[in-house]
């Protein structure tokens, strides 16, 4: 009785043993999951951090060569006159150049994605 109680009792220990060690391999690849996750999500956000500031960037030039672009279309900087053509064509550069950096931003962050 005692011996078959004993048996019982390790053969209970050695199955709750296994079955502590399957939970120990669930929680393991879990963190091994999340680990991935978030070197994914560091990833990620490296890259969306570079195309976001390349944009930024860009936005900054065109800025700058639209001030350039003014500057140009003045004819008398006293008078403040400026060519009205020269301000429309400027107008409808940047117009199409931030268009076009735009699309080009969301076509990135697409790749992205």
């Amino acid at each position: 009785m005692v011996e078959a109680d004993r048996r019982r009792l390790h053969e209970e220990n050695d199955s709750l043993k296994k079955r502590l060690g399957a939970v120990e391999n669930i929680l393991r690849s879990g963190t091994n999951d999340r680990t991935k996750f978030m070197e994914g999500a560091s990833w990620i956000a490296k890259k969306s951090q570079v195309e976001a500031e390349r944009t930024s960037n860009k936005i900054s030039q065109i800025s700058r060569e639209l001030a350039t672009r003014t500057q140009e279309s003045c004819r008398n900087p006293k008078l403040h006159d400026f060519d009205g053509v020269k301000v429309q064509e400027n107008s409808k550069w940047v117009a199409q150049t931030l268009l076009q950096e735009a699309a080009e931003c969301n076509e990135r962050f697409d790749h992205l994605y």
